[in-house]
């Protein structure tokens, strides 16, 4: 971080300086380290040279190369939490069907007698849906849904 503050601090002040610019660097009484173009009033403070335009050109490009990685790592990080959500919402959605199957197959297995909803009235099942309906959910819980 350290390296990374003094070459910001380096391409900053660099290119607003003339050739008679002077950088200094001093410690805090605190043990914070600290750039300036003009020394503290109080305390020591060491001259640090500024690096000439053609240095300054390699450092900037190698400092974008690494505001680009972090970009990136920060959108990868992003499109996973995405990516993971999305997972779980579907799994919560497969949940809650494969509960509404095992509902539905446990009434058309415990009735003698099951009625659907059809337009305005009910009507009742005859055996044969009854257990065809059995053997369609028994087949959709077994392919879909997982034991749990």
């Amino acid at each position: 971080m350290g390296v990374l503050r003094t070459l910001l601090f380096l391409l900053i002040f660099a290119p607003l300086t003339g050739a008679q610019a002077q950088a200094y660097k001093w410690v805090d009484e605190n043990g914070q380290v600290h750039y300036g173009q003009q020394p503290p009033v109080r305390g020591k403070a060491e001259s640090v040279p500024l690096p000439s335009r053609r240095a300054d050109s390699g450092a900037l490009e190698d400092l974008r190369q690494r505001n680009d990685a972090a970009t990136r790592s920060r959108q990868d990080s992003a499109d996973a939490a995405a990516q993971q959500q999305a997972e779980a919402e579907r799994a919560r959605m497969r949940n809650e069907a494969c509960s509404k199957m095992r509902a539905n197959l446990d009434v058309l297995q415990t009735r003698n007698r099951v009625r659907e909803l059809k337009g305005a009235e009910y009507v009742s099942l005859s055996r044969e849906e009854q257990q065809s309906r059995i053997e369609d959910l028994q087949q959709q819980i077994g392919e879909h849904c997982q034991e749990q």
